[in-house]
């Protein structure tokens, strides 16, 4: 576990509010709704956990751990997995052009 995991890991037990994914843990795995017949009952766990997101006190530092981390599983700050790959290339991509 990477240093800013453990930050934050320590940081969400330290809340005043409960944080919505210490609540329901599992809307937050994918990997519990991933058939390939049922891609309606995986859209509703994205959008309900993407709905607790959206309320969280601490989203944006739970987004900056992911991508910090590299998490490649469950929605973490309101994104997917795939949705943060895209945020990581853009910011790569726009390294490079500012490097160049």
């Amino acid at each position: 576990m990477g240093k800013r995991l453990r930050e934050f890991t320590r940081l969400i037990l330290d809340q005043q509010k409960p944080v919505p994914c210490t609540n329901q843990p599992d809307v937050f795995d994918l990997d519990l709704y991933w058939k390939p017949s049922d891609h309606s009952v995986r859209q509703i766990a994205i959008s309900t956990a993407k709905e607790m997101c959206s309320r969280c006190p601490v989203k944006n530092e739970c987004l900056d751990v992911a991508l910090a981390e590299k998490i490649d599983v469950m929605i973490w700050g309101g994104l997917t997995p795939a949705e943060r790959e895209t945020l990581l290339v853009a910011a790569q991509r726009k390294r490079a052009r500012i490097q160049n």
